[in-house]
């Protein structure tokens, strides 16, 4: 199991780049820009899903696989990909407050690393099992979900994403 993680956390190190300049070193544009354009296009693909769901739920608009007859795609699984895209895009937003948030308060150190993508193989770990437990749940279990401990997990992370950027503004240089 090691192998695998260890093979996208290379990945994430861009080892082998070395022979391109503006990808070789942290500080190199080429990171920076290829990880926004990742991040930003993520992002709106999953606050694109979002948006739709919430509309068809609304009725403002009709999306037909979303009227819960899809043999797949049920209404408990509706949920779990709203769920999942507000996750992604929670996810998403994180990483580019975190570069943002760097680029403007410690601009010294802004690298591509201040995106903190690649913090550790531990946080890589987690979040592929996270989105392993994920599939898991969407594929074999759709109808045990709570939306209230969503629901209290977005406001975690809001609340915890707001305590963070206050810390780098207030720390600067020595966060």
């Amino acid at each position: 199991a090691a192998a695998p993680i260890r093979w996208i956390q290379n990945r994430l190190d861009w080892r082998g780049s070395d022979h391109m300049p503006q990808f070789c070193h942290a500080r190199g544009l080429g990171r920076v820009a290829t990880l926004a354009l990742i991040l930003g296009a993520v992002l709106a693909v999953h606050a694109l899903i979002l948006v739709q769901i919430h509309l068809h739920g609304r009725g403002w608009i009709t999306v037909s696989i979303l009227d819960g007859s899809h043999p797949i795609l049920t209404l408990e699984r509706i949920q779990l990909v709203y769920q999942w895209a507000l996750y992604v895009v929670a996810l998403t937003a994180f990483h580019t407050l975190e570069f943002f948030t760097t680029a403007i308060y410690n601009p010294a150190v802004t690298s591509a690393d201040s995106f903190v993508i690649n913090q550790s193989m531990a946080y890589t770990t987690a979040a592929l099992v996270s989105w392993i437990e994920f599939l898991i749940r969407f594929a074999f279990f759709p109808f045990v979900n709570d939306v209230s401990v969503s629901t209290i997990g977005l406001i975690l992370v809001t609340s915890g994403q707001i305590v963070r950027a206050l810390a780098m503004i207030i720390c600067g240089e020595s966060f």
